[in-house]
């Protein structure tokens, strides 16, 4: 549950629309909320001075410095689909081959293996 909090903090870190910590602890504190409480009717957000939200803040920071340091503090994403365009108006390449290209290239992202390569060589 905490990997999966750390994971879309970081996610939204990467991304351009970056949330707050307090965001997500709220989120998934209500995620919790949801599925343990029989009575759904007050749901109230996590209480800043509560004893749950100081323990899963220091919990969601030491699991994003783990996270990090797993993945070797690599977070720079480089897409092969600006490769993939700006090859296909070099070649000045018709929409057919463009519309077949670009299936095929967001198919082979689908693979786990795909991280191996750099976007050069996709």
């Amino acid at each position: 549950f905490h990997i999966a909090m750390t994971c879309t903090y970081l996610a939204s870190k990467l991304d351009e629309n970056t949330r707050r910590h307090r965001d997500v602890l709220t989120v998934f504190d209500r995620l919790l909320k949801k599925r343990s409480d029989t009575n759904k009717l007050h749901i109230r957000t996590i209480d800043p001075h509560g004893k749950r939200y100081p323990v899963w803040k220091e919990n969601l920071f030491n699991f994003e410095i783990r996270v990090l340091a797993a993945m070797g503090f690599s977070c720079s994403i480089e897409s092969s689909h600006k490769y993939l365009l700006q090859l296909l108006v070099d070649l000045d390449a018709k929409q057919i081959l463009a519309k077949q290209a670009w299936c095929l290239l967001n198919d082979l992202h689908r693979i786990p293996n795909i991280i191996n390569y750099t976007c050069l060589e996709i």
